[in-house]
């Protein structure tokens, strides 16, 4: 069993030795580790260059392109491999040791293992823990519930059946690994701790990057449920599932006053589901809107989870 892992580098050079120190330690057979630089003006190839140069045992590559964005090198690094798995690392987070080998030996039955990571600030130092919800059973609207990040998951290499495409620029993982399991892959949660991933985004750019996370998860979405119809693979679970999060958009959209939007998930969402909403209200007492339709959501997806296969 092989593994390629492939890692998208633009202006990497601060934390590119730590990322590509915590492959090496990985120390397991059949490690194909490939360096993408997607056009850096820093000294990220120097720096990988010298640290290739140290460790000789592990076989490398440096691919070098104009710059395209992270999927793009992504892209590039995923026809460049030949491993029967693939994991695609950010040039600064980290691998947990034994990250790779308890990702591995979960891996029966499955196209895709993801675990759960450890949050970090820009000198390394853990700032929070994440865990995804465990299923016994895993299911496309688990994977659409909560998808895994970027630098967590082992891929079967000839089970990937679509490119990383993007026209958001944010949301990546969500939209390509909701997009694998609509296409059918299998996905498995390890549960264990598998990632340190580096968090140093300013504020500034936190609050563009949450606007545009909105209109990229809602058309998503969108994407998802119009496929399913089309399909005839909206059964009752699917239809209570997007119900609930197409309110959670129209009421947010609301909020933002962006009418087109906010209408578009309107009539979408079915009278039975606008009558219930008082319901639901009662249960929950709340203020404000965002809130409640947060909890409508999540009350949906409770009741859900038993069922959802």
């Amino acid at each position: 069993m092989t593994i390629s892992v492939i890692i998208p580098c633009y202006n990497g050079a601060r934390f590119i030795s730590e990322t590509l120190e915590s492959v090496v330690l990985q120390a397991i057979p059949g490690l194909d580790l490939i360096l993408v630089d997607d056009g850096s003006t820093d000294d990220s190839i120097r720096v990988a260059g010298e640290f290739f140069r140290a460790h000789p045992e592990i076989p490398s590559r440096v691919i070098q392109q104009a710059n395209a964005g992270a999927n793009a090198a992504r892209n590039t690094g995923l026809a460049a491999a030949a491993g029967d798995w693939v994991l695609f690392l950010d040039s600064d987070d980290r691998l947990r040791p034994g990250a790779l080998k308890t990702l591995l030996a979960a891996s029966d039955g499955a196209d895709a293992v993801y675990g759960d990571y450890i949050r970090i600030d820009q000198d390394g130092k853990p700032i929070g823990e994440r865990k995804f919800p465990f299923y016994p059973e895993m299911g496309y609207l688990n994977i659409l519930d909560k998808a895994p990040i970027t630098s967590s998951v082992v891929l079967k290499r000839e089970k990937i059946s679509r490119k990383w495409e993007n026209p958001f620029d944010c949301s990546d993982e969500f939209i390509f690994f909701s997009g694998l399991a609509l296409d059918g892959l299998r996905f498995k949660h390890c549960g264990s701790f598998v990632l340190d991933y580096r968090v140093y985004f300013s504020e500034t750019r936190k609050t563009s990057r949450a606007k545009d996370q909105a209109v990229s998860l809602s058309e998503t979405y969108l994407t998802h449920f119009e496929r399913l119809k089309k399909e005839s693979r909206l059964g009752k679970l699917e239809q209570v599932y997007f119900n609930a999060v197409f309110v959670y958009f129209f009421n947010l959209f609301s909020e933002r006053k962006e009418w087109q939007r906010a209408l578009k998930f309107y009539s979408l969402v079915s009278v039975k589901t606008w009558l219930l909403l008082p319901f639901y209200r009662s249960i929950f007492p709340v203020t404000g809107i965002k809130t409640f339709t947060k909890r409508t959501v999540f009350l949906a997806l409770n009741w859900l989870r038993k069922g959802i296969k």
